[in-house]
């Protein structure tokens, strides 16, 4: 089944932190991850933040083997009547309607998605 990881999952493996484990099956698996382009917006912004250019740069390279699934209109009406049905953020319509749209399951730490379908749900190993 195809998999579109989280924002969260996509920076915990590539720091190799502690729920990174969790993550690698969907992100180095047989059948790419689907990228949604806020998922990349999300990512870079966070690296950007925290890192420096060549941080920027492997998460991209890491995130561009992926099937890259830019927002279009339909998608977007799709995540605005998601948003409203499940109290979802709008970077989090935007995932769950990408997902749906591709007949993937959504790989997150995020609780705001505990109760969505087609979601796996991972919570956060402390270390």
């Amino acid at each position: 089944m195809p998999v579109v990881v989280d924002s969260n999952g996509w920076i915990s493996w590539l720091l190799g932190d502690a729920n990174a484990e969790q993550f690698g099956p969907a992100i180095t698996g047989d059948i790419a991850p689907i990228v949604p382009s806020v998922v990349m917006f999300e990512v870079v912004r966070w690296f950007r933040a925290r890192a420096d250019d060549s941080a920027v740069r492997l998460a991209c390279e890491h995130m561009l083997r992926g099937e890259q699934a830019p927002l279009g209109d339909t998608l977007a009406i799709s995540a605005a009547l998601l948003a409203s049905e499940h109290r979802l953020a709008m970077a989090d319509a935007i995932i769950l309607a990408t997902a749906q749209a591709h007949g993937a399951e959504v790989w997150t730490m995020d609780a705001d998605f505990r109760h969505a379908p087609g979601v796996r749900y991972l919570p956060r190993v402390t270390a």
